[in-house]
């Protein structure tokens, strides 16, 4: 949103990975989509099933599996269970260069990398205060959070730049 705004360009709603899954899976419940839950760690994948079964009555969680990117497995699990809907979550960019690897032998419908959603919603952790999120300010939450993640956050002063740079070349 602040890169729109530097660039003078209309912004879109920012919608977080564990409020885009919540919606998706009222959606699904609503529509028997079938979901299959893929990744975390220590059960968390089973619990956030439950949790979402008990907030939407009549979702169809066809299958969870924790799990690797490297387990042979995964797939056919995947492909037994005929979901239409994917949620992958074994961290950026983990996931994402999995489902881009794998989507075309997978052909689920819809596949999206959710990284720590499920413990979210799991309440394995902690979500920042509304009005942080509202305020665009959950990453740094999260930092203060869980220190170990300083590294990615380094990706941040790149992006300004270069959405800077930009907005120079525009003038």
């Amino acid at each position: 949103m602040l890169s729109a705004k530097i660039l003078k360009s209309k912004a879109l709603d920012k919608i977080s990975g564990v409020d885009l899954t919540y919606k998706l899976c009222e959606e699904a419940a609503k529509q028997g989509y079938r979901v299959f839950l893929l990744g975390g760690q220590n059960g968390v994948g089973n619990k956030a099933a439950e949790v979402l079964k008990s907030l939407y009555p009549g979702i169809n969680i066809v299958g969870t599996y924790e799990g690797n990117p490297e387990d042979n497995n995964v797939i056919t699990k995947i492909h037994e269970s005929k979901p239409q809907i994917l949620l992958v979550a074994w961290g950026a960019p983990k996931q994402d260069l999995w489902i881009s690897k794998n989507k075309n032998e997978i052909n689920v419908p819809v596949m999206m990398g959710v990284g720590g959603t499920y413990d979210f919603i799991a309440g394995v952790q902690k979500r920042a205060p509304k009005v942080w999120r509202d305020l665009g300010f959950e990453w740094l939450w999260r930092l203060v959070r869980e220190p170990w993640r300083w590294k990615r956050q380094l990706a941040l002063p790149k992006v300004i730049l270069l959405v800077l740079w930009q907005r120079i070349r525009q003038i």
